[in-house]
C-alpha cells in the first residue's frame, strides 16, 4: 500500500464519519442565536460637553439662580433647566450635555443636586 493509496482511504473515511446536518441541528443553531441576541445588551453613550459649552452652561446656571433670587435654597432641577434653555436661546443643550453638565458642576463642588432639586453651594 503505497502513501496516495493511504491517504484516499482515509479521507473516505472521514467523510463517511462526519454528521450529516439534519434539522434538529438547524433548530438548535436558531435559538442559540436568538437566546445570545435576546442576551446584548443597547449601547449607552456617556454623557459629555464640550469645555466651552460647559462654560456657557455654568454662567446660565448662575443666571437662573440669579433670576430667582434664592441662591440658598432647593430649587426644582426642571424649572433650573428651563431658564438655562432659555438662556441658551437656539443653541439649546442636548439632553446628554445637561446631563454631563449638572454632574460636572456636582463634582466640581459647585451645586448639589438631591431629590429632583439643585442648588448652588
Amino acid at each position: 500500500m503505497d502513501q496516495s493509496t493511504v491517504t484516499a482511504s482515509t479521507r473516505q473515511e472521514r467523510s463517511t464519519r462526519r454528521r450529516p446536518r439534519d434539522e434538529t441541528t438547524e433548530s438548535m443553531d436558531t435559538t442559540v442565536t436568538e437566546s445570545q441576541q435576546a442576551a446584548k445588551r443597547p449601547r449607552t453613550e456617556t454623557a459629555s460637553i464640550d469645555v466651552g459649552r460647559y462654560k456657557l452652561f455654568r454662567s446660565y446656571v448662575r443666571k437662573v439662580f440669579d433670576e430667582i433670587g434664592t441662591t440658598d435654597d432647593m430649587v426644582d432641577l426642571d424649572r433650573v433647566t428651563e431658564g438655562v434653555q432659555s438662556q441658551a436661546g437656539t443653541n439649546q443643550f442636548t439632553a446628554g450635555e445637561l446631563e454631563a453638565g449638572y454632574e460636572r458642576m456636582a463634582s466640581d463642588n459647585a451645586i448639589m443636586i438631591a431629590d429632583n432639586k439643585i442648588t448652588l453651594i
